[in-house]
């Protein structure tokens, strides 16, 4: 070996001898370099932005730099400090010649962060600065404040390794979080793909800690289990988390939406997605019990994350339930989101019984500042439900509502109501269907709603009264009780809260229906048959209707029958019973054989009506009436408040009757009925004559006249007239004529005393028969051959006279009688207000004077003729009408002028005479002397 070689060896020997000195050296001896971690820090801010502070820093060199740092602080931009006890870094030496930083080990003790949670997201998400390479790190013991608007999350005892892999890292953490919730962390981060994929899992994580850390002012109780996956896309933003969650012994509160907390079990699986800072979540599966009942469903919500976590977004809940009972749900109603007048209704609800289904429901709201907006909750809720044998009582109802049953749906704020059954009160009314619509409900809420059902009418009646329908208010004001019942199917639509009457049309079947009034003893019914209405019209088909003891059959209608002026034309026929007419509208009324038979037609209104009429009488009778065959119509009946009734004409007309014993026959009576005056007219065959009339009544208490009336009666048979009085005796027959006015002033105390007339009658071929008063004459008479006349009656060729009426005064001075027999004649006067008479008569027999004088000896008499046989005797009457007495009267002492009268009524019956001043002043004839 030469000598240069010799001293390349040993120049070699002795440089590997010092490098492995050194290496051994550098190897076993720890470097103090915290005099130089003032450059470190520059060198972490420089290249990763973060500020940080080191206590010590040890180094070993050999075989690859292992540096020690104790007492490590950082704090940056997402960062508001963490701190470190103890960390050990240990780097790949030939990497690090070329400035590059490969960490083999990273080993951390006591790192305690405390950071913001947005500042935590833009480390992970959007880190703008190259991390070192790490192969393997480990933490333990770590912990973790993570704060959210002042609300805190802390997370401790957390143990965590990761290990670098060909193509990124993968690690695994366990730990607690506030304080008591364990949890097991795992995950791989794809550094190509720049993607962080993991699961995670955890149990006993209390929901209150959470809930305030997530913003709820009314943090929720309870624990949650966990067990998801998870992903995180580094280069995008975006994140994603799917798992099942089990939460147990929930308790939470929902401000806005329900006053009582709701307390819950239940699980559900996960599925979240965040991009571009917009969280997308998915529950589905969802499996709750709460209150006894279990809720099925899945919630979706997709909320801005910036610049606060859920500050605003959407949310939409689906759900179905096990049937709930009807107290269960009512605290569960979400009654502030809804209108004033519907959560009214629905608080004042007592529920008693039954059970609600939801067989499908969801609510679509959307999220402001955090919160759910209650204003578009309404809108967004969808709901199916199944109701199935609900009892409950309503407000304003004094009966429960009891076996409801069917569906509800309700969507776009609109409710639909489908095959709803139920009963009222004690089973007396019963719907057997009820469908329809309720829409609008946020703005004006209209419905359309159809229903048929079975009602006690009594029942019905009491439940129309008590809902206050104000349609039906006039029609119902009056009834105070019903019986029977109704078959019922009815539309309804209009606006909830409107005024005024919603459009309704129905049909009433009604079975044996009575109606009694308050303040009377009267009832309509039973009524049977069918009726339908609307809003403007009630319409009968065949009804067949009581009043009392009469029946009738009705059809026809009335038309605005809720106004204050129905419109109707009704067709009635039947028979109104006798008791019906006596009791209801007439005490005197005749007495129907079998009662009174109607078929006609009335039409009109309050302001006026016609009414076309056949009355079948029978044989009718009201006391001494009989009526046979009569027909009655009527045209142009006006009643209206506050005026008199008028009637532009009511006929009567009668085959055959009789009244008090006087038979008619051919009846025929018109009556106009006028505002100021009532005006009858009538003409009839009556006691084997004819009669006529009119009658004018002054309907106005102003006007002079109380009436003012017409009459003539042509060849009236007298006997029959008396005989039909009931006389037992005979008086006088013959047939009478005649015609007279009378008129009554109004204003006095009685009517009598302003009665006033003339009156003309006569009678002819009759015969006048000896009743009382000529009993009493003819008792004073005491002739013979003239009281034999009277036993069958004096033959009369003329009866007549004519009166005067004044004040109720009745006064003659012609009223004169001419027979074969005799002749007689009367002046004076009746007074029908006392009543009394007072009047003279005068009797010429055609007998001879002698026996005149025998049998009167002190009677008043005249001679005239050659033969002295023409006797007239006088005879004073005055006294009580019903009883005067009778006296012979001298002619010197009756009145001037009353002898001359009476015997020119004798002398000249039927002649024209001459002044009566004449006969007044003709001096008396001088008496026989003849003894």
């Amino acid at each position: 070996m030469s000598k240069r070689k010799k001293i390349k060896a040993l120049a070699a020997a002795a440089l590997i001898g010092s490098a492995a000195a050194a290496y051994v050296y550098l190897g076993s001896v720890t470097l103090d370099l915290t005099g130089y971690s003032g450059r470190f820090a520059a060198l972490v801010e420089s290249r990763w932005g973060f500020k940080a502070g080191m206590e010590r820093v040890t180094m070993k060199a050999l075989p690859s730099p292992d540096i020690t740092i104790s007492g490590l602080t950082v704090t940056g931009e997402g960062i508001e400090r963490l701190r470190v006890g103890s960390m050990r870094i240990r780097l790949e030496l030939l990497p690090l010649l070329y400035g590059r930083f490969v960490l083999t080990d990273f080993d951390v003790d006591g790192a305690r962060l405390e950071a913001a949670a947005a500042g935590i997201y833009d480390i992970i998400i959007k880190q703008r600065h190259p991390l070192p390479v790490i192969k393997t790190l480990r933490i333990k013991a770590g912990g973790a404040i993570i704060r959210n608007e002042g609300r805190v999350m802390e997370l401790s005892g957390v143990d965590a390794y990761l290990d670098k892999t060909k193509t990124g890292a993968a690690f695994r953490v366990n730990g607690t979080i506030n304080p008591d919730a364990g949890f097991h962390a795992t995950g791989v981060w794809d550094a190509r793909s720049r993607k962080l994929e993991g699961a995670l899992q955890t149990s006993g994580l209390g929901l209150g800690p959470v809930s305030r850390f997530l913003g709820r002012t009314e943090p929720a109780k309870g624990l949650a289990s966990a067990a998801v996956s998870y992903s995180v896309e580094a280069a995008s933003g975006g994140a994603a988390v799917n798992g099942v969650l089990s939460l147990r012994g929930v308790e939470t509160r929902l401000p806005g939406i329900l006053d009582k907390p709701l307390s819950a079990d239940g699980d559900a699986k996960l599925a979240l997605r965040l991009d571009d800072g917009v969280l997308d979540a998915a529950i589905t599966g969802v499996s709750v019990k709460t209150a006894g009942i279990t809720v099925t469903g899945t919630l979706h919500a997709k909320a801005n994350m910036r610049p606060a976590l859920f500050n605003d977004g959407e949310v939409s809940v689906a759900a179905s339930t096990t049937p709930i009972p009807l107290s269960t749900l009512k605290g569960l109603v979400p009654v502030k989101l809804l209108p004033v007048y519907a959560a009214d209704k629905i608080t004042g609800v007592v529920p008693a019984s039954g059970t609600i289904t939801v067989e499908e429901a969801s609510i679509k709201a959307l999220i402001k500042d955090r919160r759910l907006d209650a204003r578009t909750a309404p809108e967004g809720i969808s709901l199916k439900v199944r109701l199935d044998r609900l009892a409950f009582r309503y407000p304003g109802l004094s009966e429960p509502v009891a076996g409801l049953s069917g569906r509800i749906a309700f969507k776009d704020m609109a409710l639909a109501l489908s095959d709803i059954e139920a009963q009222y009160g004690k089973g007396g009314i019963t719907i057997r269907n009820l469908s329809g619509e309720v829409s609008g409900l946020v703005k004006r809420p209209s419905y359309a709603i159809s229903a048929t059902g079975v009602f006690d009418a009594n029942e019905l009646l009491r439940l129309a009264n008590e809902l206050g329908a104000p349609s039906f208010a006039p029609a119902i004001s009056g009834v105070r009780a019903a019986s029977g019942g109704v078959n019922l199917s009815l539309d309804l639509k209009g606006a909830v809260g409107a005024s005024g009457s919603p459009d309704y049309a129905g049909t009433a079947r009604l079975r044996g229906v009575v109606l009694s009034y308050a303040g009377t003893d009267t009832a309509i019914g039973p009524v049977d048959g069918a009726v339908s209405f609307d809003n403007g019209r009630i319409t009968l088909k065949d009804v067949d209707a009581a009043f009392g003891a009469s029946a009738f059959n009705l059809s026809g209608g009335v038309s605005d029958y809720t106004s204050t002026s129905p419109a109707f034309d009704i067709n009635a026929s039947g028979t109104l019973a006798n008791e019906t007419i006596r009791e209801k509208l007439w005490k005197g009324a005749p007495v129907f054989d079998g009662g009174l038979r109607i078929k006609g037609r009335v039409y009109g209104n309050a302001g006026g009506f016609s009414a076309a009429a056949q009355l079948n009488t029978g044989g009718s009778a009201a006391g001494a009436l009989r009526v046979f065959g009569a027909e009655a119509s009527a045209d142009g009946i006006r009643i209206r408040p506050g005026e008199p009734a008028e009637i532009d004409r009511l006929s009567l007309k009668a085959h055959s009757g009789s009244l008090w014993g006087h038979g008619f026959q051919n009846l025929a009576a018109n009556l106009v009925l006028k505002k100021d005056a009532a005006d009858v007219d009538a003409s009839l065959h009556v006691d084997g004559g004819e009669a006529s009339g009119r009658l004018t009544y002054y309907r106005r208490p102003d006007a002079p006249n109380v009436f003012d009336a017409e009459a003539a009666v042509n060849e009236v048979k007298l006997d029959e007239m008396f005989a039909s009085f009931g006389t037992d005796k005979k008086i006088l027959s013959g047939g009478i004529s005649g015609k007279g006015r009378v008129w009554a002033l109004r204003g006095r105390a009685q009517l009598i005393a302003g009665l006033n007339g003339t009156v003309e009658l006569s009678a002819e071929k009759g015969r006048l028969y000896k009743f009382l008063l000529m009993s009493k004459i003819f008792s004073v008479v005491n002739i013979i051959s003239i009281d034999e006349l009277f036993k069958d009656g004096v033959p009369y060729k003329t009866l007549a006279g004519s009166f005067n009426i004044e004040n109720g005064v009745i006064s003659t001075e012609d009223l004169y009688f001419d027979s074969d027999s005799m002749r007689m004649s009367a002046v004076g006067t009746i007074d029908l207000n006392v009543p009394a008479i007072d009047s003279y008569l005068a009797i010429h027999p055609f007998v001879t004077i002698d026996k005149i004088v025998s049998f009167v000896p002190l009677a008043g008499w005249v001679m005239q003729g050659k033969d002295k046989s023409f006797v007239s005797l006088y005879y004073e009457i005055s006294g009580p009408l019903g009883g005067p007495e009778v006296s012979p009267a001298p002619v010197k002492g009756l009145k001037e002028g009353i002898p001359g009268i009476l015997e020119r009524l004798i002398s000249l019956p039927g002649e024209a005479v001459k002044d009566v001043q004449d006969i007044l002043h003709a001096a008396p004839p001088e008496p026989d002397k003849k003894p």
